[in-house]
């Protein structure tokens, strides 16, 4: 043992002696070789500094956390990636992987009281046995992605583009079962969401979540699977020279499908742990997750908008720079930044002489969530789609588009806007009017909005959908449910399809207020309601 310290001790105190040694050419060498070798911790290094010198907050207790807690909710995800890039490959199914485990998970594990139950005569499953169920499938997924790798030759970027697009459909097809209907997936039990987001310690007075320990765990494991196996050995193997590990007795075929079994199961690790995590689970979670390192979302003015009392676990970007507020003219259009307040537009209006948008006037918001949730007035006949020409919009991979309106596949309430789309722009169709014409249409509907909806109360706005043929406030107060009160959210007495904010409700009161209007609406008319407002974040 003394001699294995006395090699250990000598190997290092010799590196700076043997670098004083070289030629000049060659520290030049030595030191333009740590640079790069290292250039992604200096780079890390530096970002840190820049952003904790201009953000001092940065680098405090809550947010130092709030970083750890982010990074170990996908670092499963990432281990399980990392093998195929040890193979010199990719899985872009990784993220979608993710979202099928998660649904499946959360279905299995909804309380069983919940109003919106997708298996309404399922108990609450145990949690050792969903766990192993999701891993099951995310590592039937790894075993289709590896077997067609191996067998075929294929680049895994071909191979897993392909199996996205299946498991994808298959998450689309999987919440369409019962009376589910294709809704988010919520209620959980409590036994899941505590197992998963409880608190494992606190530092300072921040909680520190238990997810945080199982990526500990994990990355332990994977580290020993990599490092100390005859299967890791010949993971690097044959992701060195794929050939030669095979002239040297490596079973590459075996080798290859196992990678992305792996994989596979760590992406039921992540799905399992995320389910629980984001309390709200839909076809569009894990989209991206492959690419993400933190999580980010795009929202509008806010007012049509639940924020659960947990927050949101990520980048929050709201476009009100003044680059997003621009406003342009053409010949009977009008070109508004997704920035730009509906209620600008009123202004606007009136000093150009153009009419046709005195309806989106009326609507609080800003023109890209109006856009987006293709908005409009019942009452009024209108919907945005009826005056958009087109939208501009920034892609997945940062690549701008201007999108006609045909395009975007406008029905009631919602529109073709994929989840990594964002809005830039929108141009609507105006008609020349005259300003007294434009005015009288807007104290109209001002006039109609003070008479029926509560105006100048807390609330986030129409709360649900109206079914098709019906209207969502007379459904709700033939239920029973005018002046329901929970917490402190209430149900209008002016209008029953909005929730009002008494003054101390929380997000968990209006959102728990909203299923028990579902489940008595459906108990009373059969008629299931959707959610109109947009609800993010985790719950406290």
């Amino acid at each position: 043992m003394s001699e294995i310290n006395a090699v250990k001790k000598k190997t290092l105190g010799d590196r700076f002696a043997e670098f004083k040694a070289m030629e000049g050419a060659d520290k030049r060498r030595a030191i333009s070789g740590a640079l790069i070798n290292n250039a992604m911790y200096i780079i890390i290094a530096i970002a840190v500094i820049f952003i904790a010198v201009k953000v001092p907050a940065f680098i405090k207790l809550p947010s130092i956390i709030n970083i750890i807690s982010l990074t170990a909710a996908k670092l499963p995800i990432a281990l399980g990636i990392g093998g195929a890039i040890v193979l010199t490959g990719t899985d872009i199914s990784a993220g979608r992987c993710v979202g099928l485990t998660a649904c499946i998970a959360a279905s299995l594990l909804q309380v069983a009281s919940y109003s919106n139950k997708m298996f309404p005569n399922l108990g609450v499953m145990p949690l050792w046995l969903v766990f192993l169920i999701v891993v099951a499938v995310g590592a039937l997924v790894g075993l289709v992605n590896g077997f067609f790798v191996a067998k075929f030759k294929l680049h895994p970027f071909i191979v897993t583009l392909s199996t996205q697009l299946i498991v994808f459909g298959s998450v689309l097809m999987y919440l369409m079962i019962g009376t589910n209907n294709g809704q988010t997936l919520s209620g959980l039990d409590a036994s899941y969401t505590e197992f998963v987001r409880g608190t494992l310690f606190t530092v300072g007075g921040v909680a520190v979540p238990k997810y945080v320990l199982y990526a500990v765990i994990l990355t332990a494991l994977m580290w020993v699977i990599w490092n100390k196996t005859t299967f890791g050995k010949n993971m690097f193997a044959v992701g060195s020279n794929e050939e030669a590990a095979n002239v040297s007795g490596v079973n590459v075929f075996l080798t290859i499908i196992l990678v992305f079994v792996l994989a596979g199961a760590m992406y039921g690790v992540t799905g399992f742990i995320e389910g629980a995590r984001i309390a709200s689970c839909s076809a569009n979670t894990g989209l991206n997750y492959e690419c993400d390192a933190i999580a980010a979302c795009v929202i509008g003015g806010g007012s049509n908008l639940l924020v659960r009392d947990g927050g949101v676990p990520g980048v929050v970007i709201r476009l009100d720079s003044p680059g997003f507020r621009k406003i342009s003219f053409g010949e009977n259009t009008v070109t508004c930044g997704a920035g730009v307040k509906n209620a600008e537009l009123k202004k606007i209006m009136l000093d150009k002489k153009f009419g046709g948008l005195e309806f989106l006037c009326s609507i609080p918001g800003v023109v890209g969530g109006s856009g987006e949730n293709h908005t409009g007035r019942f009452w009024a006949g209108r919907l945005v789609g009826d005056v958009i020409v087109e939208a501009q919009i920034i892609d997945g991979v940062g690549e701008i588009k201007t999108v006609p309106v045909g395009d975007l596949l406008l029905s009631y309430r919602s529109s073709f806007f994929p989840d990594d789309w964002i809005i830039l722009s929108i141009t609507f169709r105006t008609s020349p009017d005259s300003a007294e014409n434009i005015r009288k249409k807007l104290d109209e509907q001002k006039a109609y909005r003070m008479k029926n909806q509560p105006y100048n109360q807390k609330t986030a706005g129409s709360t649900f959908k109206n079914p098709e043929g019906l209207r969502a406030w007379e459904l709700i107060k033939k239920s029973g449910c005018a002046g329901l009160q929970v917490g402190g959210a209430k149900v209008s007495d002016i209008h029953c399809n909005f929730l009002i904010n008494t003054g101390k409700a929380t997000a968990a009161d209006i959102e728990t207020l909203g299923e028990t209007i579902i489940k008595k609406v459906r108990e009373e008319t059969t008629v299931t309601l959707e959610w109109e407002i947009k609800r993010l974040g985790i719950n406290k």
